[in-house]
């Protein structure tokens, strides 16, 4: 389950000969092996940082590597004290990209709830109805409070979800840039995605100036349609900065770095209060609307003055990113490692420039542990120098690439999004007043499992990170490390939250509303939500690792398989036709998150992690 309403919107290791275990490196080619000592004689595998080398007389390829530094005793370590390592790495790691991706989701979730508030809210006085009956009163209000329901509603199906989804491409390539070593790649990719979501600004801006035409069309009340399109249209202007902050915040991200996105957050959650409480006094409801396109309008100057200062005291201080490089902590780097041993025999890559004679020979290079850091500013000088780069970001081959994994993305997050969507709509189609009360409590059982979902969106983004950065720096088992690491993070966050909706199913119903009728069936509703927990869990931290991975194309598929063909029509048959109403809907959720959770999960335990990892690199060469 993701958050519906409102706004959130790696690795090959050297593991196996003698003291090279588990130091990490760019792929950027590969090197046919040479014959001898396994232990001696590995494939190349050679980062762009490195300069091209010539061939002597002899047409022997002459390198310059630079003196090795001692390891770490840690990363000598074999077996399990190497595992313990990078497991205790990837942990620290988690927990620091985890926590803030947590508090920032929850923020973004915000604006959607402030703006149906204000609306709520506002005074009679500003209704222009021409009465102060209370009757009459109570009825504007309500009226206003669907439109703009259902404005946010249309808007997160018809230009949220495509967008979100189309953009986790980005978190697959630049994640896997950044671990690569290849930041200029990010600002490349970020062009790319910034050209690609221009295309759907305008495809969704349009339907969205048509929004009450549509809703009439799908057989809305004609009032409440043109009243929640009038909102809609004001909602608009805001709509392209909520684009490229989504674009941006994807930058950070995949160099670990999440703060950022919190402060832009709190930002725009402090301008679209303010401007809302003011602009409703003065404009009516319809200033709910535009204090939420200006709220969004904050993000972007908000996010790039957080970036670009760090970058100015990451330059004063001369002191290094926070948010460095796994392959980078350790102060010692080979190039290669397991991937090495698995295409030894397969023909090396020309990258950069390189002829493919001038492929060192020795398969590990010790590198200069000056070389093995970066700091906010160069990170931010190296992103510009891609994202100049128009030409390749604009390329036929960019934006097939790009769109070869926002599309299943898109389909994903499509799927997911729409499915809860129709499960509102199949709460209104119940016998007489049981509608009514299943949609009270349906209202709140995804209020409370959205912001539940909170704490595992946070495993699935520093999941996706760890593991895409694993997978572009060449490392397969610390790749898989961190696979596994989040798989176990959101099904232990699931066990407590278990615990908290058992503890606390009574009485959460109270906090939304006094209707008895809908508080009970809230409280049934809560023991399914409860069930689905540890599924739920599974499948945020899946999605993360597909994302992470580039296998979008498998987590759409499960979405469509399993919601579509089995949990709504199977939804559909318990709460409609057998008359179990809206326990039987999410019964049959229930039964699709069951689905997704074992198959997916199958899919990430049975991984080849070596061929992921050496798909990662051909796919950022």
């Amino acid at each position: 389950m993701v958050s519906h309403y409102g706004e959130h919107d790696a690795l090959f290791d050297g593991n196996g000969d003698g003291d090279d275990d588990h130091r990490y490196g760019s792929i950027k080619a590969l090197s046919s092996s040479s014959s001898g000592n396994k232990n001696n004689d590995h494939s190349s595998i050679i980062s762009s940082s490195f300069p091209c080398n010539d061939n002597d007389d002899n047409g022997d390829v002459q390198t310059s590597t630079p003196k090795r530094k001692s390891a770490p005793q840690s990363l000598l370590a074999n077996g399990d004290d190497d595992d313990l390592h990078l497991l205790r790495d990837e942990m620290a790691g988690m927990a620091n990209l985890a926590a803030p991706v947590v508090l920032t989701n929850f923020l973004e979730m915000l604006p959607g709830l402030i703006t149906l508030i204000l609306v709520g809210h506002t005074k009679v006085a500003y209704y222009n109805d021409g009465t102060n009956d209370t009757e009459d009163v109570d009825n504007a209000r309500k009226l206003r409070l669907d439109a703009a329901s259902l404005a946010v509603m249309f808007t997160n199906i018809v230009a949220l979800s495509p967008a979100y989804g189309i953009l986790t491409a980005m978190d697959t390539l630049c994640s896997q840039a950044y671990g690569a070593g290849q930041s200029s790649k990010i600002g490349t990719y970020s062009l790319t995605g910034l050209v690609v979501i221009f295309f759907f600004l305008i495809s969704s801006s349009t339907i969205l100036w048509n929004t009450s035409s549509i809703l009439i069309a799908l057989g809305q009340p004609p009032e409440v349609s043109i009243m929640a399109g009038s909102f809609a249209i004001y909602m608009l202007p805001g709509l392209p900065f909520l684009y490229i902050y989504s674009v941006i915040k994807r930058i950070c991200q995949s160099k670990n770095d999440a703060n950022p996105m919190l402060m832009t957050a709190i930002a725009c959650n402090v301008v679209n209060l303010i401007c809302g409480y003011v602009f409703v006094q003065r404009y009516g409801w319809m200033g709910a609307a535009l204090a939420r396109s200006i709220g969004n309008a904050v993000e972007v100057p908000t996010i790039l003055g957080c970036m670009l200062w760090k970058g100015w005291r990451s330059e004063s201080s001369s002191s290094p990113s926070s948010g460095k490089r796994i392959l980078r902590e350790s102060g010692y780097s080979s190039i290669g490692g397991d991937i090495a041993e698995e295409w030894g025999t397969q023909q090396y890559l020309e990258i950069g420039g390189c002829p493919k004679s001038s492929v060192a020979k020795e398969s590990r290079v010790a590198v200069d542990a000056e070389c093995q850091t970066e700091t906010d500013a160069e990170f931010l000088r190296h992103v510009y120098s891609g994202f100049v780069a128009w030409k390749e970001a604009l390329s036929t081959k960019a934006i097939v690439d790009f769109m070869r994994l926002g599309i299943p993305g898109m389909l994903q997050v499509m799927f997911e999004w729409c499915a809860f969507e129709v499960l509102a709509l199949l709460c209104g189609i119940l016998p007489g007043q049981e509608a009514i009360i299943a949609i009270g409590a349906n209202t709140i059982i995804m209020n409370v499992t959205s912001l539940i979902y909170t704490l595992y969106y946070g495993a699935s983004v520093s999941g996706s990170v760890r593991v895409g950065n694993a997978l572009g720096a060449g490392d397969a088992h610390r790749a898989e490390i961190a696979s596994n690491l989040t798989l176990a993070t959101g099904a232990s966050i699931s066990v407590l939250n278990i615990a908290f909706l058992t503890t606390f199913r009574l009485k959460l119903p109270l906090l939304f509303t006094t209707d008895l009728g809908i508080v009970e069936k809230s409280q049934h509703l809560l023991l399914i939500a409860t069930a689905f927990q540890i599924p739920d869990a599974i499948n945020a931290c899946t999605q993360g690792i597909f994302r992470g991975s580039g296998r979008q194309s498998l987590s759409a598929l499960y979405n469509f398989v399993a919601f579509y063909i089995l949990g709504l029509p199977l939804g559909y048959v318990l709460g409609i036709k057998l008359g179990y109403g809206v326990e039987g809907l999410w019964l049959g959720i229930t039964s699709s998150l069951f689905t997704i959770a074992l198959g997916s999960a199958i899919v990430i335990l049975r991984s080849d992690w070596k061929q992921l990892a050496y798909d990662a690199s051909l796919r950022i060469l």
